[in-house]
């Protein structure tokens, strides 16, 4: 397996697998290795740890590396047909039904709301201010019904509860089912459904 520095020692190229970013921390403990669709392999790389250690780092975790590149690939797949579905959404359609479904559930638990508004959003699913008034991604659309209904009884407890300590996850749970499981699951459609 060969290995090839670049000329400033901030990347080392690995045969197979590619171009392998360095990035030294002094808060680091152990190398840690990441990989991500965009921005592909990296190291991040303790103080004191030379580059001859890093790269015989880098090829003893060849297979992982390869096996999370190419989970990395399969998922950046999704998001792209996630992103062809999207552009395909009546957003009318999708916000009158976002809001109708809030409005339903609302009234089911007596939650009092006060404005809703739907929109795209990068990095939540949903919000709730200090004066109830709930915002929804209209990405949540894309969502299996039960996700969906979470986060909007997630963002109608905060009217509420404006926090997220215990009793907010114990009447979570009374309403979902396991809040932290769909929370966990929720998890996997962000990447293919919040950044598009």
């Amino acid at each position: 397996m060969k290995t090839k520095r670049t000329a400033k020692n901030d990347a080392v190229e690995v045969d197979g697998i590619g171009l392998i970013r360095l990035k030294r921390s002094r808060r680091a403990r152990n190398m840690n290795l990441t990989v991500k669709p965009f921005s592909g392999v990296g190291v991040t790389i303790p103080r004191g740890v030379s580059l001859k250690q890093v790269e015989q780092f880098v090829v003893s975790k060849t297979d992982w590396i390869a096996k999370h590149l190419a989970q990395a690939r399969q998922l950046e797949k999704r998001r792209l047909h996630a992103a062809s579905v999207i552009e395909e959404t009546d957003a009318g359609k999708a916000r009158k039904f976002l809001v109708q479904k809030l409005m339903t559930l609302a009234e089911q638990h007596g939650f009092k709301v006060g404005n809703v508004s739907v929109r795209k959003q990068k990095t939540r699913w949903g919000s709730c201010s200090v004066n109830n008034n709930i915002s929804l991604n209209i990405n949540l659309i894309h969502l299996p019904q039960q996700l969906m209904t979470y986060v909007i009884l997630h963002e109608l407890l905060h009217t509420r509860l404006k926090n997220h300590g215990r009793q907010f996850w114990r009447e979570l749970d009374d309403l979902v089912g396991d809040a932290r499981m769909l929370r966990s699951r929720l998890n996997e459609y962000s990447y293919l459904l919040l950044k598009i």
